[in-house]
């Protein structure tokens, strides 16, 4: 199976094995169809009711970051967790353009 998602556009569609082999792909293309209505009406009525957008972790994270070079203390997303977020980036790279 494979699933996709949006972080700006939240939603997740998922094609697994669903029912006789022949249907599965009619199957998951309802589901998922169904699955992307709701994740719509969810993401119209954050965006109208002005709850989670794409940008709500942006304020605390600048405000954290800001405080911490102010202050001296650790910022919310530390050099280290970085570093490793890098390193994650570098072997999925690698992994991919080995084959």
């Amino acid at each position: 199976g494979c699933a996709e998602t949006d972080m700006y556009q939240p939603y997740l569609r998922v094609d697994v094995p669903r029912g006789p082999g022949p249907l599965s792909p009619v199957l998951n293309h309802a589901a998922n169809g169904l699955s992307l209505v709701g994740a719509a009406a969810r993401n119209l009525v954050d965006k109208v009711l002005d709850r989670h957008t794409p940008y709500h972790g942006l304020r605390p994270m600048l405000e954290g970051f800001y405080g911490a070079v102010r202050t001296g203390a650790e910022p919310p997303v530390t050099e280290a967790q970085m570093r490793r977020s890098g390193a994650l980036v570098d072997a999925i790279v690698a992994g991919r353009w080995s084959r």
